[in-house]
């Protein structure tokens, strides 16, 4: 028997998406080392151990910066999701995702494309002859093409399961059933990633209320040690400029939050709050404020 449904509100809101970066491990094992320790030792069992080599470490560090750039967006910009390798982007995210990783992607391949051009390869392989000294072996490295071929950057698109969309041929009674049980893990999956959302902003309002608190002076005129950054207010405005879009379960209650968070903390220049003591205080109490109605509310 066929059975179809509209999708419930919650899963046309969202697509479930993967992003898969494939990256150079740079490690190999050196049998001919890891033979002379055994032999130096008297160690007769392999199990015991073996010598590996980092290949190409500081080249890695660096293009993988551009890799762990782009995994950092890929989480910011999406919601947790409880299946194997994917998270929650609302439909409404949809267009900035795709942008922003695709920002991403080409700026992985142009890092690529520069660093295995021949002068830059020699160098790098020279770089390794010095580290390696007697133990470096040109026959350990890739070639540049194959280096570049060991990265690769994909993204999957699905939609989220519905518990309406059924074709099977089964009895009435378990089909019921089976749709009721994957409706509650969706809703489950939802209320999780809601959950996400809404810990991202305690977290951000509580780094920057102890920023404002553990800075300056005190009442007696002693100098605080902790520095101010930019960053303890430029965290919540990033947060609260995607989380209209993020909102997936439309929780006015947090939308409301976000306005006043929008209005009364996150609104002054960090410069400003570092200059002007009064200043501080008042949003370190607004600050206080959220955070009391956050969990009056329940969300921590």
């Amino acid at each position: 028997m066929s059975a179809n449904s509209t999708a419930s509100p919650l899963t046309s809101r969202a697509v479930l998406v993967s992003l898969n970066i494939r990256a150079f491990g740079g490690e190999r094992q050196d049998n001919t080392i890891t033979d002379e320790v055994h032999a130096g030792h008297g160690i007769q069992e392999r199990s015991a151990g073996a010598y590996s080599k980092k290949l190409l470490a500081k080249l890695v560090k660096h293009v993988n910066k551009a890799v762990n750039a782009a995994r950092t967006d890929h989480y910011f910009l999406t919601l947790p999701f409880n299946r194997q390798g994917y998270a929650l982007l609302p439909t409404e995210m949809y267009f900035h995702y795709v942008q922003t990783m695709e920002r991403h992607r080409l700026n992985l391949e142009n890092i690529l494309k520069e660093e295995t051009q021949p002068d830059k390869w020699e160098a790098h392989m020279k770089e390794e002859k010095r580290i390696h000294n007697g133990t470096f072996n040109p026959n350990d490295y890739p070639t540049p093409e194959q280096f570049r071929g060991k990265y690769t950057f994909a993204m999957t698109f699905e939609p989220v399961p519905d518990s309406g969309h059924w074709v099977v041929d089964m009895e009435t009674e378990e089909l019921a059933r089976l749709r009721n049980e994957l409706g509650q893990r969706m809703q489950d999956e939802f209320k999780q990633a809601a959950k996400d959302l809404s810990e991202r902003v305690v977290k951000a309002v509580k780094h920057l209320y102890n920023a404002l608190t553990e800075f300056g002076q005190t009442m007696d005129g002693t100098e605080r040690t902790k520095t101010f950054r930019d960053s303890a207010v430029t965290n919540i405005t990033d947060i609260l400029d995607i989380l209209p879009m993020l909102n997936v379960t439309g929780d006015a209650k947090l939308l409301e939050i976000a306005k006043e968070l929008r209005s009364k903390v996150a609104n002054y220049d960090p410069q400003a709050l570092r200059e002007m003591p009064e200043l501080r205080n008042e949003v370190a109490r607004n600050a206080k404020d959220v955070l009391d109605k956050m969990q009056a509310a329940g969300y921590f």
